[in-house]
């Protein structure tokens, strides 16, 4: 499904809580209704799934997929918990959670 169709229905789903007309933008009612739009919500979702995965070590078959980057100099930023990106042969293998969790 499309990311477009989602939001189209989320924007319908905030009109119709909210009661406003159809024609009625939609983002300030989502801004009112606290409600981020899809492609943020799917970003947020990822990096606290992550972060869960990466901190506490469950689910397990999540976290077995995310590997600390391990420093090769002395700099400020090797001190940050950084994950490994894997190098992605195709573009489907971009969808797969070991690469989209370090990226988010």
């Amino acid at each position: 499904m499309s990311l477009n169709s989602l939001q189209r229905a989320q924007d319908i789903a905030a009109r119709v809580v909210m009661d406003a007309h159809r024609r009625t933008d939609a983002k300030p009612l989502l801004r009112q209704l606290h409600w981020l739009p899809v492609r943020q919500r799917i970003l947020f979702k990822m990096a606290v799934l992550t972060r869960k995965a990466h901190t506490t070590g469950t689910p397990t078959y999540l976290s077995q997929h995310l590997h600390q980057r391990t420093a090769t100099y002395s700099t400020r930023s090797s001190s940050l918990p950084l994950l490994t990106v894997p190098n992605p042969s195709t573009v489907f293998a971009r969808r797969a959670f070991n690469y989209t969790a370090p990226t988010t």
